[in-house]
């Protein structure tokens, strides 16, 4: 993944060369006048309409060439957008960063709407005029937290809301919830739901929304490896603007490789309403 790089923008057609496609690219638009070798080059995705436009993974044959690549078309970003004609090149990122890096971007949008600037460097968040580091001030509670006897809670007993378990091609889920109003709410809520029968699932995903006293809401998610499905539920709470809850899913595949595809969202989603409306 190295050599990879994702290419956004460039219009489809009927029985086209992508490699072609993205060799005039660099030549036309970059304006790269060196050979870039490229070892293949196609869309990901499924078109889902005649209009839509699905990115390009695209594997250089060097590493030095994706980045001249990158560097040239952020230069040219720089400077005049319009001269990109839409297109926009970034590298390939694993699961857990490109994740990880959209939750961070928008926290970065979040912190511009008052005028604090930030920058992402790498898989992190930086605040530009101290330099620290952004740390998320919630994820999902680990062994040593959720069983330690010494933590014990001021809050008392959460109320928890489960839906039923489902199970669907040797995959189990369940998603369970409780009302929560601050961030220290929402850790002990998590903590508690982890110390029931979830505890044994192979991914529980955290996701919280809660508006504070001040009338300011707070939200955010922590995939615990289960990629994407933060994020989803997450939109799907602002959708319908819901508050005040902390969400845990739960998901445990089987030990082989059935596939689930994107019955998975749709599982969770149901999930998620049903324990919303019993609440």
């Amino acid at each position: 993944m190295r050599e990879n790089a994702i290419v956004i923008g460039v219009k489809e057609r009927k029985d086209e060369n992508v490699k072609a496609e993205i060799k005039l690219i660099f030549k036309n638009v970059l304006k790269i006048t060196e050979n870039i070798k490229i070892d293949r080059a196609h869309r990901i995705g499924t078109q889902t309409n005649q209009n839509s436009t699905r990115p390009i993974v695209v594997k250089f044959h060097d590493y030095n060439d994706r980045e001249h690549v990158i560097n040239t078309a952020r230069t040219i970003s720089k400077q005049n957008k319009d001269l990109l004609n839409g297109i926009y090149i970034t590298p390939q990122f694993p699961d857990d960063m490109r994740e990880n890096r959209k939750r961070l971007v928008q926290k970065q949008k979040e912190y511009k709407e008052i005028d604090v600037d930030t920058k992402i460097k790498g898989n992190s968040l930086f605040f530009s005029k101290s330099g620290s580091k952004y740390v998320e001030k919630v994820s999902t509670p680990k062994a040593l937290a959720i069983f330690d006897a010494s933590n014990k809670s001021k809050f008392g007993l959460f109320e928890q809301t489960s839906s039923n378990e489902v199970s669907d091609n040797g995959h189990t889920y369940c998603v369970t919830a409780a009302v929560t109003t601050t961030y220290a709410e929402v850790r002990e809520a998590a903590r508690q739901i982890m110390q029931g029968p979830v505890s044994a699932c192979t991914y529980n995903t955290l996701v919280y929304r809660f508006t504070d006293k001040d009338g300011h809401t707070h939200d955010g998610y922590d995939d615990d490896g289960d990629y994407g499905i933060g994020s989803r539920i997450l939109d799907y709470l602002k959708e319908i603007d819901a508050h005040n809850i902390t969400i845990i899913s739960s998901r445990t595949p089987p030990s082989g490789t059935a596939k689930i595809g994107s019955r998975k969202n749709n599982i969770i989603l149901e999930g998620v309403k049903s324990v919303l409306r019993k609440m």
